[in-house]
């Protein structure tokens, strides 16, 4: 799933996000000499378009300038050039070239259809596009010598969205000193690693904006930027948010262990797992290698990706959105006064996650239905039954009805209809989905099944078969060369 060559780091939005928590007041004191200055411009600089309403073209450039010595002053790194600044209207960024979402395939649909999330009967791009599309607020493009695009809903009644410009230059400072790069290869990796690089983007306002509003530095009013429209997919975008939603207070745990240089340190050594994210005192950890064992018929098969299984890992941050999008988390939950961010991903359904590993399945025939497994594992037993207990409430928001078989539950219609099987062994729980009951033992057979093993293609292990890891969130990546990273980050007030 290759995308196209240049890194595109964006800021998404989320109103119901209030109330700011405080992270410490910044030290000047501690700042080497030689940062706070770039272009001649100081850090504690007065300029002329502090307190006006609006800034002219011939007052930006200093603004910025300022912006980047006040962040360089701040983080202890050094801008080596300064990035374009544009402001692009919400109409000219969504008919524009500009595509955060990449290329997605039958593998990923199918992924978000077993989260809960997107379901079969709606379009997985269209879907993306409408997230991306009416809450993107601004994003960093690290082609050429980088350049920062502000989103605005109204350029002539534009005011400078000082957070989100704070934000993308600190994606400017991370690009030329650190890396936007990763070498994840699952959804939760990818997710992970964005957790590092946004949680840093979004502390850096709020110390910015907490220096303002002491009068410790002057500062340009604070423009609020905004989505005419909302009626996106929320699970979405509580997906795609995981990063902006934990990654500042997870950020901010690795600041108060070891000072920025154990930040500076993350990105050599970044999380593994959206499971650092929401629970910062397990980093490092290494989440469990879960393998599905391919037990499908001779009438199914894998999905692959250029003669490779294709597998992915679905992660705690995903979970929780698939519980919160479908009721079994209550809507209120997400909201949270703890953290910086004024959200949490933290639930006893989730936290107790240790690994897992989805595979999607296709039919062989004219006619290609599909099919995926889902295995996760959990630190006990308890933790392992807690989650089966929530999935089966997830079936029952969807109308489920308790089959004949064993541990089967079938959705009748609508895009998550098909038919589910729960299987729960010790620490581990196994979710396997096919469009009827009756195929449910063709796409993975049970343990317990009496399906002759003749019928079948493997046994307990994958013998011979490559396996290649994707997610929708983790681009195929070449060294040396950039890519499209989609990324975002709410907006606060308070």
């Amino acid at each position: 799933m290759a995308h196209s060559h240049r890194l595109l780091v964006g800021v998404l939005l989320l109103v119901l996000l209030a109330g700011c928590t405080a992270v410490g007041p910044s030290d000047d004191t501690a700042a080497p000499e030689n940062l706070g200055v770039v272009d001649g411009v100081a850090y504690d600089e007065r300029l002329d378009a502090d307190n006006q309403p609006t800034i002219n073209d011939d007052a930006i450039d200093d603004v910025v300038a300022r912006m980047m010595a006040r962040i360089e002053r701040e983080r202890g790194l050094a801008f080596e050039s300064t990035p374009e600044v544009e402001v692009l209207t919400r109409e000219a960024f969504r008919d524009g070239d500009v595509d955060f979402t990449g290329d997605t395939d039958e593998f990923d649909a199918l992924r978000w259809q077993a989260t809960h999330i997107v379901g079969a009967d709606e379009d997985l791009d269209a879907a993306l596009a409408a997230v991306y599309g009416g809450s993107v607020a601004g994003f960093y493009d690290s082609s050429d010598d980088g350049r920062v695009v502000l989103i605005v809903e109204d350029e002539d009644s534009f005011v400078l969205p000082r957070a989100t410009l704070v934000h993308e230059l600190v994606h400017a400072l991370q690009d030329q000193q650190l890396t936007l790069r990763s070498a994840t290869d699952t959804t939760d990796a990818e997710l992970a690693w964005q957790g590092l690089i946004e949680g840093e983007a979004d502390l850096l306002p709020d110390k910015y904006e907490q220096q303002c509003a002491s009068g410790a530095w002057t500062c340009v009013p604070a423009g609020a930027g905004g989505s005419g429209d909302r009626s996106y997919n929320q699970g979405l975008f509580a997906s795609i948010f995981v990063p902006y939603g934990e990654g500042p207070s997870f950020v901010a745990e690795l600041r108060d262990r070891g000072g920025w240089d154990a930040v500076n340190d993350a990105y050599e050594n970044p999380p593994q797992s959206t499971a650092e994210l929401i629970s910062p005192d397990r980093y490092p950890f290494e989440p469990t290698a879960v393998e599905v064992e391919d037990r499908s018929s001779v009438d199914w098969g894998p999905i692959t990706d250029n003669g490779e299984r294709a597998t992915d890992t679905i992660g705690p941050g995903l979970l929780y959105a698939m519980f919160w999008y479908n009721d079994v988390i209550p809507e209120s939950h997400f909201r949270s006064d703890d953290g910086i961010s004024g959200v949490t991903y933290e639930h006893p359904l989730v936290t107790g996650w240790t690994g897992d590993q989805f595979v999607g399945y296709e039919s062989v025939g004219a006619e290609s239905d599909q099919a995926y497994v889902y295995r996760s594992t959990w630190t006990n037993a308890t933790e392992a039954e807690r989650f089966a207990e929530g999935y089966r409430e997830l079936l029952d928001r969807h109308g489920a009805e308790q089959s004949s078989a064993p541990n089967t539950h079938v959705v009748d219609d609508g895009g998550f209809a098909g038919a589910y099987r729960i299987d729960e062994r010790g620490d581990s729980v196994t979710v396997v989905y096919s469009p009827s009951a009756a195929a449910l033992s063709e796409v993975h057979v049970d343990h317990q099944s009496t399906t002759t093993a003749a019928s079948m293609k493997g046994s307990e292990t994958v013998s011979g078969t490559a396996t290649l890891t994707t997610g929708l969130l983790a681009p195929v990546r070449t060294p040396g060369s950039t890519q499209i990273l989609p990324s975002m980050v709410g907006e606060r007030s308070g």
